[in-house]
């Protein structure tokens, strides 16, 4: 009479451990913590707060950014830097207008201790209206536990 008792009971603990969250899992929980936070950042209106330190925090002490602008001889310009310089420049301008960015989709490859990331985003206005959309592409290393930015590059969809 035992025997269905304990098959039942293995049975029941085997779906409750598929149910658990893998380590993986949580890897790309943390990943997409970690690049939606850094969207949220840098996200605003004159006025609000903007927690450089924190978004700064999410690179590797070496981490760099690498951004693709349109220039006016239909072709691109390429900025590449460190995140400090990159924040010198850029922060000014977040700080003083208005800026949204989200994620519209978010693609994660990992192995051990390395991640590719794409994540689509939009950029918008108050009202929603979307003004551009490209791709954020993240190469992320885990460091200490954390997920941290190894190098950062970005590119809209606009032609021009």
């Amino acid at each position: 009479m035992m025997k269905p008792v304990y098959a039942f009971i293995l049975l029941l603990s085997g779906f409750i451990m598929q149910a658990q969250p893998t380590t993986w899992d949580k890897d790309i929980e943390e990943i997409e913590r970690v690049t939606n936070e850094m969207l949220d950042i840098i996200s605003g209106v004159p006025g609000d707060e903007y927690d450089w330190g924190t978004f700064r925090g999410h690179f590797m002490a070496n981490g760099n950014l690498s951004a693709i602008f349109p220039d006016t001889a239909n072709g691109y310009l390429v900025y590449q830097g460190m995140i400090d310089p990159w924040l010198e420049r850029a922060a000014p301008y977040y700080e003083n207008n208005v800026f949204f960015e989200e994620a519209i989709d978010t693609e994660v490859l990992t192995t051990g201790r390395i991640a590719t990331v794409w994540q689509h985003f939009r950029i918008y206005d108050e009202e929603g209206n979307t003004l551009d959309e490209g791709i954020n592409a993240y190469h992320m290393i885990k460091e200490d536990s954390k997920w941290k930015v190894a190098h950062l590059m970005w590119d809209t969809d606009r032609e021009e």
